[in-house]
């Protein structure tokens, strides 16, 4: 087994219960815990690096996020020795239908919407996967749910060949992990896999301008797009009547108004119409916003979460957006008080991307940026091209957030949507956040 992190326990531990032998082998260092608990379980293991005892066993089994370009896979395959991804290794051990929510963004939100309006609906539903609470936890918890609601990296979709939906969402398709795929084409074949996999008498809710792309692994599969255009099967959000609209079979069904949502930005009501049309589509019964109590939905963490106000000014933390189009949705979809501006912090470590549109969207949506990490010269460098000169390049997020704030005045937004990765500062997105959140307290209380 490759792989020693949270989702490599979980699948030793699947493996453990289903009378295998395991060896699990990481190329890396992992936390203390992680060790105590695969000494409990009494599997052997080694870290730093793969040995040949990887290869002496019947199958190799791939956690999340293994590369097929990796030396200890290509090696293994050379040899003829079986490998299966993550989600076709748990999902015969699970006895429950599954929904898989991919795409660039807005998956952990979708997930989360949908398994939390199924539940508030009556329906026992797990929600699982690249969410924080890995696949194969699900058959350990002692339970069957109902239905099992799984968020899907493209990592993970990758290995997909044998496992089989109920159906699919797909948020939004846009460049990224392109340095792991090897290309955008190979990057939206892996998220097709998951329309691919669905089955015959499943359903895929998509973007209306993602449609066309998908369209080619659909096969029968019902697809539901999504647009603020009227559609004639579909999803429609009516800026008009602020209200989110499922139309199928001829028929009418509110899904929710958009008042009832207490999430930020337009993009967090295409993500609650996508889950509320998955949630119609998997019972094949109306449920809407009020039976779904979606009114109780807060934002996860880090996911232009408002973190607060100071000084006058709005605070957000979408330290999640880390890649461009993540940042391009979060600057057009967040507004901002009535007269108020945005200054946006920018950097990290980045994932080879063109920052041209990022640059644009920039220029049109706020008053200043804050450069740091880095990305921050390759990010400035875009803004002056694009003819927007108001940005500072600093070194770090302490220095960010003061400059930032030094830029604001009364009914303005502070937004932290870095459209790169954490990894030059901080171990990962949630601990870039919530150093966001102590600097944000820090600064209105000074």
């Amino acid at each position: 087994m490759i792989g020693a992190g949270i989702s490599g326990e979980a699948l030793a531990r699947l493996a453990r219960k289903a009378g295998c032998r395991v060896f699990v082998s990481d190329g890396g260092n992992v936390p203390r815990e992680r060790i105590s608990a695969l000494e409990k379980l009494g599997v052997g293991f080694e870290l730093g690096g793969h040995t040949d005892r990887v290869f002496e066993g019947d199958l190799l089994v791939l956690s999340s996020g293994i590369s097929p370009s990796s030396p200890v896979v290509e090696r293994a395959r050379s040899m003829g020795m079986p490998t299966v991804g993550e989600v076709d290794f748990v999902f015969p051990f699970l006895g429950s239908p599954v929904v898989g929510v991919t795409g660039s963004n807005g998956k952990t939100t979708t997930t989360s919407i949908l398994g939390h309006v199924l539940n508030a609906a009556g329906v026992s539903t797990a929600v699982a996967g690249n969410i924080g609470n890995p696949l194969g936890s699900v058959p350990l918890s002692g339970e069957t749910p109902s239905l099992v609601v799984a968020e899907l990296s493209s990592f993970q979709l990758h290995w997909c060949e044998e496992a089989s939906f109920a159906g699919g969402v797909v948020t939004n398709l846009a460049p990224d992990h392109i340095d792991w795929h090897g290309s955008y084409e190979n990057y939206v074949l892996a998220k097709r896999r998951l329309i691919e996999r669905t089955g015959p008498d499943g359903f895929a809710v998509v973007q209306l301008a993602d449609l066309d792309i998908l369209r080619g692994g659909s096969g029968s599969v019902r697809l539901y797009p999504l647009s603020w255009d009227k559609v004639e099967q579909g999803v429609h959000l009516d800026d008009a009547a602020q209200v989110a609209l499922l139309l199928m079979n001829g028929s009418v069904r509110e899904l929710f108004r958009f008042d009832q949502v207490r999430l930020l930005g337009r993009h967090n009501l295409e993500n609650a119409a996508m889950a509320l049309c998955a949630a119609n589509l998997v019972l094949n019964r109306p449920l809407n916003g009020e039976d779904g109590r979606i009114g109780e939905f807060m934002a996860p963490p880090h996911r232009c979460e408002l973190v607060g106000r100071y000084g006058g000014v709005t605070f957000v933390d979408d330290s999640k957006g880390t890649n461009v189009a993540a940042t391009v949705t979060a600057l057009r979809s967040l507004k901002c008080d009535p007269g108020g501006t945005k200054v946006i912090l920018l950097g990290g470590r980045g994932k080879g991307e063109d920052y041209q549109v990022l640059a644009q969207t920039v220029s049109e949506e706020c008053s200043y940026a804050v450069l740091y990490g880095e990305e921050g010269d390759r990010i400035a460098e875009a803004l002056s091209k694009a003819g927007f000169n108001r940005w500072s390049r600093v070194g770090s997020l302490d220095e960010a957030v003061r400059v930032a704030f030094q830029r604001t005045k009364e009914g303005d937004m502070i937004l932290l949507s870095p459209a790169c990765t954490s990894w030059d500062q901080y171990p990962n997105y949630k601990e870039r956040g919530y150093h966001f959140r102590r600097l944000a307290q820090e600064v209105g209380a000074g």
